[in-house]
């Protein structure tokens, strides 16, 4: 069982509003990964745990979610699973329970372009959809493209003001496409750093779970929620919030700024942006 995810164009407060929730004492959502979308597109031959469970631990980056093989395989031969979709809700499970917690999330940009494939592998999970203005999207990569990381994981992102404008409208265009409205819940990472209370306590009434006001102390546990060697270009989760909401005003050019209003122009009216050109 998977209860909810997170989806959101990179760089928009994924990871942010996932840490937020991790610290809720009755929710966990696991560091990505994105093996049950991969497992359910690429699996081919005949399925038993044990040939499960060694394709999951080759997938990238389950690494992080420190599962013991030999623990999983006899979870899964306990519950009796029999398919590929079981045993990958049942991995879900694994975790949740170890984690000892009522409600299990996940979270990746990833699935923007899987969304259907979500939904095969649970057609009951809610959503909850992040957006970020799209300018400011483009300021952070261009700042983390002019870095140099050494993890393999390391995000590489567009710097082309109209590709970067382009994607940003594409997948938040697909977020909106692929789920009914009943079912998802759209906040703005703006709203979230500046009145993070309310916020999560829209998201919680929306899973149906009681608010905590522990989730405010999110990045006093991060570094138990996030793996190390991510802190390569997520480090500011490990901070209080800051507020630096609409940065590309004092960052991007006027030619940038008119060239992503151009691309982008309906789809951040929609959001509540304002267009500047």
């Amino acid at each position: 069982m998977i209860d909810f995810c997170i989806l959101g164009n990179p760089r928009s407060g994924t990871t942010l509003l996932r840490l937020m929730l991790s610290t809720h004492p009755d929710i966990t959502v696991p560091p990505e990964a994105g093996f049950a979308v991969w497992l359910m597109e690429n699996w081919e031959g005949e399925f038993s745990p044990e040939i499960y469970v060694e394709k999951l631990c080759q997938t990238k980056k389950i690494e992080s979610w420190q599962i013991d093989q030999k623990e999983l395989t006899a979870y899964l031969h306990k519950n009796k699973v029999d398919s590929l979709k079981s045993a990958i809700l049942q991995t879900y499970e694994f975790y949740r329970e170890n984690e000892q917690v009522q409600f299990i999330g996940d979270k990746n940009n990833f699935y923007l372009d899987h969304i259907d494939t979500l939904k095969k592998i649970n057609s009951s999970m809610s959503y909850i959809h992040i957006v970020r203005d799209g300018r400011d999207v483009a300021c952070s990569y261009l700042q983390l493209m002019n870095k140099k990381y050494t993890s393999k994981y390391a995000p590489i992102l567009p710097t082309n003001i109209t590709e970067i404008a382009s994607s940003w409208s594409q997948n938040n265009n697909k977020i909106r496409a692929g789920i009914p409205p009943e079912k998802i819940i759209t906040i703005r990472l703006e709203d979230l750093v500046e009145k993070p209370e309310n916020e999560l306590k829209r998201v919680c009434k929306f899973l149906g779970y009681k608010y905590d006001i522990k989730m405010l102390d999110y990045y006093k546990n991060s570094d138990n929620y996030e793996p190390k060697e991510y802190d390569e270009w997520k480090s500011k989760n490990k901070k209080p919030i800051e507020n630096d909401n609409f940065k590309f005003k004092r960052i991007l050019s006027q030619a940038d700024i008119a060239e992503f209003e151009k691309v982008a122009a309906d789809t951040l009216a929609h959001f509540g942006y304002e267009l500047l050109s």
